[in-house]
């Protein structure tokens, strides 16, 4: 304790020197007789594949809150204790043996660690990395050296490898850097990319996996307008895409083909596909469907109560399998304050038996209905319906879209802006700063 003792006799001296100043400045100092520590968080830390020096993710470690128990817990010789603690455990193969960390005290009192060698306290310095893979002291001094308060740190990381899952970073991409709207597909084994800079829409792709990216010129006689990007589908191996109300497709996204549409309406959005239809909102925001790759369309029979839950703003859709010959297809989105689920069970080998459209409000009853996200990606990955939006983690529906709670197990890249999902069933995701990742399970 001796080294301690001295750290707060020079605590003391600087109180008082900064004291006899007082006649010679226009400042004062006030010390204090209570202790605590107010905030603890945690910087980014690299997660390695179990049992591999492979780094697969960089971890942000403020996605996961530190809770201070100020209570604390009486033992039984009648000592408190205090605990710091991330409920959220951090991800399998976390590496928190040198990890940079920010402390706040009540009023900037002095914070001290208990070094891991010895029963030395050593005053904490945020730019040194301290080894968190133990439980650590750390101790805070009221400013007048009356009292002090130890806490216990315990960083949580989760033991089992059971579902566990992780975004590796790809590349930083330049050009995908800085835009207002980005909206990313997965074609074949192609990526391709929508985005809007300014007033100016692009067309990105890659062939390799999502290292290298060029820009891929637009030759139609109509530019792209700012709303192309939210108008763009894959079905099958052939992308579609809705341009000032003209529907053009393309295979490989160097040559768009315009589509001769015969329809009574003109088509404002296009949302989504399921493996035989094409899906869209007229401009009377009604639900159109395609059977021919977007020539013949014809409007879904929803009565006018139900359209009042149709989404208008940040629209999604995905499908999977339920069998052999039908698809279920998920579409979501906010309508004013309040999101919307909207479901679709279509058989493509008999489309007269097909579903309509239904709106999934069940969600709002039970609890766990999907918030509000904007931009919103719904991805169908590891037998269960992902949305991802820029919040720490997915929301997970495991029951065809009625219920949506938050799976910390599908963490969100920082700064996130659109989610796709590959035949092969590869995840990848695309930043605001344009930094491209690839989801992986291990």
């Amino acid at each position: 304790m001796r080294r301690f003792f001295n750290v707060i006799c020079c605590l003391l001296l600087a109180a008082m020197a900064l004291s006899s100043c007082k006649g010679e400045s226009s400042y004062t100092t006030t010390l204090y007789n209570d202790a605590a520590i107010t905030a603890f968080t945690l910087g980014s830390m690299k997660q390695y594949k179990p049992s591999t020096t492979e780094v697969i993710a960089t971890i942000t470690g403020s996605n996961y809150k530190m809770i201070i128990d100020q209570v604390g817990e009486v033992d039984d010789k009648g000592k408190r204790s205090f605990l710091i603690s991330n409920p959220d455990s951090l991800p399998l193969g976390t590496d928190t043996k040198s990890v940079l960390c920010t402390v706040t005290s009540l009023n900037n009192g002095g914070i001290f660690i208990k070094n891991t060698a010895d029963d030395q306290f050593t005053p904490f310095n945020s730019s040194n990395a301290i080894d968190l893979s133990v439980p650590r002291i750390f101790r805070v001094t009221s400013t007048d050296g009356s009292y002090v308060r130890d806490y216990t740190v315990q960083v949580n990381v989760k033991k089992s490898a059971e579902k566990s899952f992780a975004w590796i970073e790809k590349a930083n991409i330049p050009m995908l850097n800085g835009h207002k709207h980005l909206r990313l597909l997965a074609l074949s084994d192609m990526l391709f990319a929508v985005g809007v800079k300014g007033e100016t829409t692009y067309l990105y792709r890659s062939v390799d996996g999502g290292n290298t990216w060029g820009e891929l010129p637009w030759t139609q006689d109509v530019p792209l307008d700012t709303t192309a990007w939210e108008n763009v589908v894959n079905k099958d191996d052939t992308m579609f895409m809705l341009n000032d109300g003209t529907l053009f497709r393309s295979d490989d996204g160097t040559q768009w083909d315009m589509v001769d549409v015969h329809s009574d309406y003109v088509l404002k959005v296009l949302f989504g596909t399921s493996s035989n239809e094409l899906f869209a909102l007229n401009s009377e925001e009604k639900i159109m469907t395609s059977f021919d790759n977007g020539e013949h369309w014809q409007e879904e029979k929803i009565t006018a109560d139900e359209y009042s839950m149709m989404p208008t703003k940040s629209i999604a859709c995905t499908k999977f399998a339920l069998n052999d010959s039908t698809d279920y297809v998920l579409m979501a989105g906010n309508n004013e304050f309040i999101s919307a689920v909207w479901r679709k069970i279509s058989s493509y080998n008999n489309p007269e038996q097909s579903g309509q459209w239904v709106n999934l409000n069940v969600g709002m009853e039970r609890g766990n209905s999907l918030p509000l996200l904007d931009p919103l990606s719904l991805v169908y990955y590891d037998k269960r319906v992902l949305a991802f939006s820029k919040v720490s983690a997915a929301y997970c529906s495991q029951d065809q879209g009625i219920t949506w709670p938050v799976n910390d197990i599908y963490q969100t890249p920082d700064e996130l802006q659109s989610v796709a999902a590959d035949i092969a069933g590869n995840l990848w995701a695309v930043s605001t700063n344009g930094t491209v990742y690839q989801g992986t399970k291990f």
